[in-house]
């Protein structure tokens, strides 16, 4: 009889736990909340693609344009050769955070 998976991997029931407080979180518009819990879930389980992706977005939402651009650069390093975890909006994100972060360089220089 097979191990119910569970029992093989409880660390990662935690780790998902924590990541749907951090949801939770967010929905409710805590994002200083929701931020703590997701770099926790990202130190846990650094290619927690749903962590990284929404901890860029809490980012590129603060302003904080080229710490948006470093976590998707982490997501495509860490994911690289799992297209299946692929989200929607990863491109989106990925191309807005590198847009306003270029736009912010391009002004300071100006």
């Amino acid at each position: 009889m097979p191990t119910p998976p569970d029992a093989v991997h409880p660390q990662a029931q935690q780790i998902q736990a924590k990541f749907l407080e951090g949801w939770a979180r967010h929905q409710q518009g805590d994002l200083r909340g929701a931020w703590d819990i997701y770099q926790q879930v990202i130190a846990a389980a650094p290619a927690h693609f749903d962590a990284l992706h929404l901890a860029g977005i809490i980012a590129a939402q603060a302003r904080h344009f080229d710490r948006a651009v470093q976590l998707v650069g982490t997501m495509e390093h860490r994911l690289t050769g799992q297209p299946q975890t692929r989200h929607p909006g990863h491109e989106r994100l990925n191309g807005n955070a590198r847009i306003q972060a270029g736009q912010r360089r391009a002004n300071a220089i100006v």
